[in-house]
């Protein structure tokens, strides 16, 4: 049998470490790219219930755009935050400025090495749709099988852009969860879960 997980982000941000150095945590958009010369960083948290032992057929994030942008953007990567030794970020601050200051602090973060996904070509995005993720099945399937993972543990993933010089310049804005109107970025699973293990878990932000 396969169910669905259809969690909203329970907390994000976006970041700079360049002149800006900020962290926008309150912002109502999330924006990943390049801009001027200042590379952008987003970062969502989401609480799943997904079982030990559960087979991934699919995965994404969907974001809901708000700015029409396009321009060629290449190579934007997708990890895990390491979730070992109880960092700050799982805690009731989140990425919140109590947390990271700034945007080099959220950068200290540490990244898990389980895995990572290209978005090898984004597409141009129109104002007010949503748009999905390449795959995220290879990382989330080895989140899932590794000895460390625990269901309804935060879960928190990183996306940044790519380094090419081609990239400078481009950027793609979505809606955040301090939006409002259930628009924030979706982590989208479809798995079948052990047997005996079948339902279906819709999370919202909280």
């Amino acid at each position: 049998m396969t169910t669905y997980n259809l969690a909203n982000s329970v907390d994000d941000t976006y970041s700079a470490t360049g002149t800006a150095n900020s962290n926008y945590v309150a912002s109502t958009w999330v924006l990943f790219g390049k801009v001027a010369g200042e590379i952008y960083y987003s970062w969502y948290r989401y609480t799943l219930n997904i079982p030990v032992g559960s087979i991934i057929n699919s995965s994404y994030l969907q974001f809901f755009a708000t700015e029409s942008t396009s321009g060629d953007m290449t190579n934007v990567y997708f990890t895990f935050l390491d979730m070992t030794g109880d960092p700050a970020w799982q805690n009731a601050n989140g990425f919140g400025t109590a947390n990271y200051a700034d945007g080099t602090a959220l950068m200290g973060i540490k990244v898990d090495s389980t895995g990572y996904a290209t978005w090898a070509a984004v597409p141009a995005w129109a104002i007010n749709n949503p748009y999905n993720s390449a795959s995220l099945n290879t990382m989330i399937q080895a989140m899932i099988n590794d000895v460390d993972y625990v269901a309804a543990d935060p879960v928190g993933i990183l996306v940044y852009p790519g380094t090419q010089a081609a990239f400078i310049g481009t950027y793609r804005r979505c809606s955040s969860k301090d939006a409002g109107g259930g628009t924030p970025t979706k982590l989208i699973i479809e798995y079948t879960p052990p047997a005996g293990g079948a339902q279906i878990i819709i999370l919202t932000p909280s």
